[in-house]
């Protein structure tokens, strides 16, 4: 029995009896387990107490204040502690589920915090399995990967798809703006530089001079074409563009390609196309000897040399033949009174010189051919008349042969000037037959 003090004990006189469905002591039922938790703390609650609570899953539970440091606590009746069950496995109950106790479902833990359910572990066994799977993947992939401290890549880095920019290249790049740059040579202080150089390097033309190996002008530009090399370094490593081109010619707006272009105009200095194609070109000359001629042409075995001084001695020889069949006759006639003048002889003169001209200006002769011709029989013209002055005397100019002859010797009444005229008809039929056969130049 409890040690009550003798002022705390009630004198029992009559047995209670319970009229109404109500407990005889209004603090040993409670609706719910809160309700309890909230009287233990009253100052009527004590310890030994049995009250009773009804929880979630409608059952009432009868609980023992039991006494602690902090007031008093409610142990459940029928259990302890030490027995009490907090790690139940199944399926998670629909209502009646306590507070603190851990209900495992499938793998996986939850507990009651009053109004949720709250996961509070799972089997991650399947994840994990997965997890090394990946780990094994980023360490292979790590393995390729260059570390943060002094990267060594390999291959082509990109940036968001565009190649990363190395030290090289952008040395490189900045190496070719400063090449961009023009230098300035003048001959003097500035020099075009004989080692060292780099390809893309320009200079610019301050002064006229020979740079290069070229004569370069004011405002030239000379670019360098490549890196100096020792052994191999010379003007050929240089360009020079001209800024002042004299004598430009300029083109047609439009042209065929493998035709020869001609001058248009007097200017000299503008072209057009000619319709003439290299290729019809290539082919007439190939073809300059299959034409009806070609036996002929063929047939030519002297130079131009050897013909034309053939031509001359021979045209030579026929001029003094006849000049010496003309002196004859006049000699022979001398006594006729009909003579021919000087102007007669030349008439008839000029006549074999344009026969002979004729022939010897065939088209089978270029004009070279025919210019020495015409010198030649000048010549012999000249040569003639020479000879036959120097055979019938010096004649004055207004007088005629026929009257010279008359007042020398007399004409003794014959027709000297007939005779002459058939001895000079005579002489030139020769003379053209010879040339005929001799100059015979077939023409095409």
């Amino acid at each position: 029995m409890a040690n009550y003090e003798p002022n705390q004990g009630v004198t029992q006189l009559k047995v209670l009896f319970r009229s109404n469905p109500v407990p005889v002591d209004a603090t040993e039922v409670w609706d719910s387990l809160s309700e309890a938790q909230t009287y233990i703390k009253q100052a009527n609650a004590y310890a030994g107490q049995t009250i009773k609570a009804k929880l979630e899953d409608g059952k009432y539970h009868t609980y023992t204040l039991q006494p602690s440091d902090g007031g008093y606590l409610l142990e459940e009746v029928g259990s302890s502690s030490e027995a009490k069950q907090y790690v139940i496995i199944g399926t998670r109950p629909g209502s009646g589920q306590e507070q603190g106790i851990i209900y495992i479902d499938n793998n996986v833990g939850y507990i009651w915090n009053g109004s949720d359910w709250v996961k509070i572990f799972e089997d991650v066994s399947a994840d994990i399995t997965d997890i090394k799977g990946r780990l094994s993947t980023v360490e292979t992939d790590l393995t390729e990967k260059a570390p943060i401290a002094n990267p060594a890549f390999t291959g082509s880095v990109t940036i968001e798809g565009s190649p990363a920019a190395t030290q090289e290249w952008v040395n490189t790049l900045v190496g070719q703006i400063n090449n961009g740059v023009p230098g300035i040579v003048d001959g003097s202080d500035n020099l075009l530089p004989s080692t060292d150089y780099k390809a893309g390097q320009m200079w610019r033309v301050a002064a006229e001079g020979t740079y290069a190996g070229a004569t370069c002008e004011i405002g030239d530009l000379i670019i360098c074409l490549k890196d100096y090399a020792v052994g191999s370094a010379g003007n050929a490593d240089f360009m020079v563009v001209q800024a002042n081109i004299d004598g430009a010619v300029t083109g047609a707006d439009s042209s065929t390609d493998g035709h020869i272009v001609v001058f248009n105009g007097a200017t000299g200095k503008v072209i057009k196309d000619s319709n003439v194609a290299i290729s019809s070109l290539n082919d007439a000359i190939a073809k300059a000897h299959e034409h009806t001629n070609k036996t002929q042409l063929d047939s030519f075995t002297k130079t131009q040399e050897e013909i034309l001084s053939e031509a001359s001695t021979d045209a030579q020889s026929k001029i003094s033949a006849l000049k010496s069949e003309l002196e004859e006759e006049i000699a022979t006639k001398a006594d006729t009174s009909s003579v021919y003048t000087t102007t007669d002889i030349d008439e008839k003169l000029n006549t074999i010189n344009q026969n002979l001209n004729t022939k010897l200006d065939g088209t089978a002769v270029d004009n070279k051919i025919a210019t020495a011709k015409e010198e030649i029989l000048e010549e012999a013209a000249t040569a003639a008349g020479t000879a036959l002055e120097a055979r019938v005397g010096d004649i004055p100019k207004e007088s005629t042969i026929k009257s010279y002859i008359d007042t020398a010797i007399g004409s003794g009444g014959a027709d000297v000037g007939s005779q002459i005229e058939q001895a000079k008809s005579e002489a030139i039929q020769q003379s053209k037959a010879y040339t005929d056969t001799a100059l015979t130049i077939t023409e095409f």
